[in-house]
Parts: C-alpha cells; structure tokens; sequence
C-alpha cells in the first residue's frame, strides 16, 4: 500500500495512475523495469470546500504523486460521454458530437483512446480539474473510465460463434460492454447502481436489447470480488455461461496484489498506449 513514507527511486523508471472520484482518489504505481514492484492506495476526499478543493489538498497532501513519473495516466470523471465509431474520432468530431447529444454540454470536451481500439470515446468533465491535472501532471493523457475498458476488451476480444458481454463491477458501478460473435463492438455504458439486483437488471437488459442468446453466449466478470460473486448469483438464474474474465499474464507481474486493483486501472496499465 501507499503511504507519505514510501520513497520512489528512479521515478522516470515508473508509471503512475490515478482515477478521480467523486469521494476518492485511486492510485496505482509500478516500475516498468522491475517485476512485482506494484503499489496501490485510495486517498479519501476529506475536508470541506467543493470537489476541486478536497482534490487539490489530496494530491498536495501526499507528496508522493508529484515525483517526475516517466508516465502519469489520469481517468477524469464523467457522466456525459459518447462512444465514437472509427469514422468520428477526431476533436472536431467529439466537439460537435457532444453539443448534439447533451443539451448542457458546459464542461471540458476530451477525446481518449486507448490501445489500438478504432472506436473513439469522447466526454466531457470540469474544466477547472481537467486544468488542476494538467498543470500539477504535466499535462498526461486523460481517460473516461470506459475507455482502458474497451481498449482491453479490443486486445481480448477474439471472435468465432459467440457473442460476450464484459462486465465490470465496482461499489456503485456497472460496466458494460457487448461484442458479437465477430468481435464487433456493440454497445460500451456504465450504469449506477445501489441494490445488486439494480446491477442484475443492466446487465440482464443489455443482453436482452442485442438479443443475445442466454444458453449461448457468454458474460465475462471483472471488478470488486465480493460483488461480482453476488451478481454471478443472480445471472447463473438466466444465463448459461457466466464466468469471471481470465486476466493475462502480465497483470502477477505488476505484483501479487494486481487482481485487487480496480479494473478500469488494471485494464490501462495492460493495454498498449
């Protein structure tokens, strides 16, 4: 775990990555040279003041994030956000596709990809903690939250006679993501949820939107372990094949604790930049 006594030598010979929260921020850190060297933590949003404040004193308060990283790689959080086909995806085309899908569509517009994915995912998130980034991160690349998600999907998504839906689960978030039987991405969402069952009831529509076939097509689950074995639960009722997603290799190089880490940060550290 991290903590303001873990001392970094080397920095230019790590990579750190942060996910901004509404209450938290999610850090993870590894060497590039060494194996097992990986470092997780979650640094709480305490104190009063608005959302930029509390994560402008988080980061000040925990000198370790500011070390000259050779790569720094932030999610930024957002609500609003448009999964772009290969044909759209420059920023003109997220600047525009934004302004048509959200009628308030005050905020920074970004385009991310990750990987060598061709879909697009363009958002838009608080301008004033897109800059407070740029300026303290020298200026990293900023991911949505889907975005390693689909990238790492791209990299796995194989094809044959099935269609899959990837499922990633976290404390109040559901992860969708459907491929066909050819590997053509279908749909990529992230849906809120409080009750297990409201987690359930996404999934279980999504396979039911694209027609999926429930005794032959597969769910593959990531994310937090003790809700992900309450959601197998409920859909082992309706559908056939339901299974964690095998995760490659080179996450237990990362280090032991790499399959505790939250995905969307696992999957950005796997998948090709």
């Amino acid at each position: 775990m991290l903590n303001n006594q873990t001392e970094i030598k080397r920095p230019e010979l790590w990579t750190l990555l942060l996910s901004f929260g509404d209450e938290a921020i999610d850090v993870m850190l590894y060497s590039t040279v060494q194996d097992g060297s990986l470092m997780m933590g979650k640094i709480e949003l305490n104190g009063e003041g608005d959302h930029l404040h509390r994560v402008e004193n988080a980061v000040y308060d925990n000198p370790l994030l500011l070390n000259d990283y050779g790569a720094v790689k932030v999610l930024l959080p957002s609500t609003r956000f448009l999964v772009l086909p290969p044909s759209l995806t420059s920023e003109d085309d997220a600047d525009d596709m934004l302004r048509r899908a959200f009628a308030d569509n005050t905020g920074k517009a970004v385009l991310s990809r990750v990987g060598n994915q061709s879909e697009g995912v363009a958002f838009l998130t608080d301008k004033n903690l897109y800059n407070f980034v740029m300026r303290t991160f020298n200026s990293p690349p900023v991911y949505h939250r889907i975005a390693p998600l689909i990238g790492f999907q791209h990299e796995r998504r194989g094809n044959g006679s099935v269609a899959r839906l990837f499922v990633n689960l976290d404390a109040n978030k559901v992860d969708v993501i459907a491929h066909n039987s050819m590997g053509n991405l279908q749909l990529a969402n992230t849906y809120r949820w409080r009750d297990i069952n409201d987690a359930a009831f996404f999934v279980l529509a999504v396979l039911k939107e694209l027609e999926m076939d429930a005794m032959r097509d597969e769910i593959l689950l990531t994310g937090d372990l003790a809700y992900r074995a309450e959601l197998t639960e409920i859909l082992r009722k309706y559908v056939a094949f339901v299974m964690p997603q095998v995760v490659p290799a080179e996450a237990l190089r990362l280090g032991d604790d790499a399959l505790n880490a939250p995905f969307c940060l696992l999957a950005l550290a796997l998948t090709k930049a």
